[in-house]
């Protein structure tokens, strides 16, 4: 496996399977668990338990808040190709760190 360190990263699994990512953090250190279940399942993007009722977790949750340093690291990965096939293949691991991008 062969990937990039960084927001965007790239990854190549066994010289087949391309992939592009991105993550972020978001702090949420001091809020409310319920209102960030809440906040979460309102997304538009989210594809996590869509449809299912979360009235029993927000009451389980009750007024529990987030300890200090807490950060939600919500990504994206997106696979660029469709590799026929992967298998016997056994990875190695090579990592580098893009250059920082030049914007002009």
């Amino acid at each position: 496996m062969t990937y990039t360190l960084g927001v965007p990263n790239r990854s190549v699994f066994c010289g087949v399977l391309e992939q592009v990512g991105t993550r972020a953090s978001i702090p949420v250190a001091g809020r409310s668990m319920a209102a960030v279940v809440t906040e979460l399942q309102s997304d538009p993007l989210n594809i996590v338990n869509v449809g299912v009722p979360t009235a029993n977790l927000l009451a389980a949750l009750g007024a529990a808040v987030f300890p200090d340093n807490s950060t939600l690291r919500p990504g994206f990965n997106l696979a660029l190709n469709q590799p026929f096939s992967s298998t016997a293949c056994t990875p190695t691991v090579s990592i580098s760190k893009l250059p920082p991008s030049s914007t002009s």
